[in-house]
């Protein structure tokens, strides 16, 4: 009995799917030159010839997690530009995170990812905006530890040496998280938080 439409839109779906996860990894690990089309494919546990139906070239799975990943930076940069206190926002952010590492590898993975795409200096970062994202990440969360730091919530120091200490901690304990997957310890928001809450 041959698939229905939908069956086969549900097929091609997973397998991307697992390609996305198994390209999002091994960009992540091995860095973009070094990753190449048969290693993508075998870690998906598809043909070569599968993955070329998907993706004509690596560079074009490569450009689509750059701009998954810049546009899962712009959700966040617009959280943090809506309505809400700051010590709240951070922190459900925080928790976020935490809850992530503690799950999987999944975002550990695309953070990797981000770095591989700005250390390659690729055009995938300049399209996708992956870059300005970033920034403006910086610029909005130093603003809330500002205004933070108005209501005494949050230590203080100079706003923006405080956000590269805050994201350096969770850049370092996604590295940490890809690095000693199976014996790494994710701590807890709270113990993230505390290199930015006053005491």
């Amino acid at each position: 009995m041959a698939r229905t439409k939908d069956q086969n839109k549900a097929i091609r779906a997973a397998t991307r799917e697992k390609i996305h996860d198994s390209g999002t990894m091994l960009f992540a690990k091995k860095g973009f030159t070094a990753t190449s089309v048969k290693d993508i494919a075998e870690e998906a546990g598809i043909s070569t010839g599968l993955m070329y139906r998907h993706y004509s070239k690596k560079e074009e799975l490569f450009s689509e997690l750059v701009e998954y990943a810049a546009s899962g930076l712009k959700q966040v940069n617009e959280r943090f530009e809506g309505r809400g206190e700051s010590l709240e926002l951070i922190k459900g952010f925080t928790e976020e995170i935490a809850e992530d590492l503690k799950r999987d590898d999944r975002y550990s993975y695309f953070s990797m990812l981000m770095n591989q795409a700005v250390m390659e200096n690729s055009t995938a970062v300049e399209k996708s905006g992956l870059k300005n994202e970033s920034a403006r990440m910086v610029e909005n969360i130093s603003r809330l530890i500002q205004e933070g730091q108005e209501r005494e919530q949050m230590k203080e120091g100079d706003p923006k040496k405080l956000t590269y200490m805050y994201l350096s901690v969770i850049q370092g304990l996604s590295m940490l998280r890809v690095m000693n997957s199976e014996d790494f310890a994710a701590p807890e928001a709270s113990m993230i938080m505390d290199c930015l809450i006053r005491k």
